[in-house]
């Protein structure tokens, strides 16, 4: 008997580079997917299972308390509608708090037989990832147990301990979840909408592949709304990129946007946190809307996250100006003078670019073609302007 799988509440897009993916879940006895909360993990594994001839038990956690017993009680009554004589026996036993239960808890299932391909899924086992429930799931991945493959669905991997797994495990991200171009193409189509290109370039950048974000943007297509104009995304993008993070993460998040893209080095420096690279390398792997190229090491946060990010620093207790300063001199220190007086006008620090400016070997038409330098010249007291002659004088004749 199968155990209940969640129901088909709309049409789904099939997507089969998806499904060759997930053919790895019978080559493994764990698989992980891991996306935070509208990437369509439970949608894409519900309707890849429900296509193969398979055993399949469904534990969902979405109403866990986060107790241990929560999860043995759920997982159990689960594997009892698949299993009759081993839910009961592992309902019995109660959840192994130590290790002698542990180990019946091993001697149960490895002496159970099992139909081939039976798929034990546990849906948002972020919910109940404490350090004893993961113990116990590598202790039974490890026995390699015939014909039993586990798949967890999850927001994040942070207390998964994979290291100790090795090739028992693999992984499926955010990353390979992201809808590519054509599928994007295909979804326009499935909503009932054939999108101009400008339309669809927009949505294909503006989403960043993420399916919750493209719905709704074809939705506000479909009623006129212009792409990335609306209160609602906004909210999906609170919901779902901000607010699970804790609250030094999200000003961390808050103090990077003031760069359009940046090297682990380059946000140490301007945040003055010598120990960053390890948390950019986590807010990597949990968020689709920061990219990393592993060639040049260039970490980018995406325009609608970067978007997000800036209103909030509106409200947030940072000192933004200090931070376009640190980024000023960073570019200082590389000799990108462009960038680096951008950075320091948005600072409000005008009297250090004039007296950089003023000195006789920064005189060229490039460096004085910098982001917001007319406005500078224009907008700048003009005794303050005279103190720097050089500086002024490179703008006259930019002005002739």
């Amino acid at each position: 008997m199968m155990s209940a799988i969640p129901p088909v509440k709309e049409r789904i897009l099939v997507r089969e580079r998806i499904n060759k993916l997930l053919e790895g879940i019978f080559e493994y006895p764990l698989f992980i997917v891991a996306a935070p909360m509208g990437y369509g993990k439970t949608t894409a594994v519900r309707e890849f299972l429900r296509s193969r001839e398979t055993n399949q038990i469904w534990v969902s956690l979405a109403a866990s308390d986060g107790t241990m017993s929560f999860f043995w009680d759920r997982l159990s009554r689960q594997i009892e509608l698949s299993n009759k004589i081993l839910g009961e026996q592992l309902k019995s036993l109660g959840y192994p708090s130590d290790a002698p239960q542990k180990a019946k808890v091993l001697e149960i299932l490895t002496e159970t037989e099992y139909k081939k391909d039976t798929i034990l899924v546990i849906d948002d086992f972020h919910l109940a990832s404490s350090p004893e429930n993961v113990s116990l799931l590598n202790n039974i991945v490890r026995e390699q147990i015939p014909n039993l493959h586990i798949v967890l669905i999850m927001r994040d991997m942070k207390n998964m301990r994979l290291a100790e797994l090795t090739s028992l495990c693999s992984t499926m991200t955010l990353h390979s979840l992201k809808y590519e171009r054509n599928e994007i193409v295909q979804y326009f189509k499935f909503m009932h909408y054939t999108p101009s290109s400008e339309e669809l370039e927009t949505v294909a950048r503006y989403s960043g592949g993420w399916i919750s974000m493209i719905y709704l943007l074809i939705v506000g297509l479909k009623k006129g709304i212009q792409a990335g104009i609306s209160s609602t995304i906004d909210e999906l993008v609170d919901n779902n990129l901000y607010k699970p993070y804790d609250e030094v993460s999200r000003q961390l998040l808050q103090k990077l946007a003031v760069m359009e893209s940046f090297t682990s080095e380059e946000a140490s420096f301007v945040l003055e946190q010598p120990d960053i690279e390890q948390s950019l390398k986590e807010l990597y792997m949990e968020n689709a809307f920061i990219d990393y190229d592993e060639a040049s090491g260039i970490y980018k946060i995406h325009a609608i996250l970067l978007d997000f990010l800036r209103k909030k620093q509106t409200y947030a207790k940072i000192d933004i100006k200090e931070l376009y300063k640190r980024l000023g001199e960073w570019h200082l220190l590389k000799r990108q003078y462009p960038d680096a007086y951008k950075y320091l006008y948005r600072a409000g620090d005008i009297e250090h670019i004039l007296m950089l400016m003023n000195q006789e070997n920064n005189i060229t038409v490039i460096l004085v073609e910098f982001e917001g330098y007319q406005e500078m010249f224009e907008n700048a007291p003009k005794e303050l302007l005279f103190a720097y002659p050089v500086a002024y004088l490179q703008y006259i004749c930019l002005q002739i």
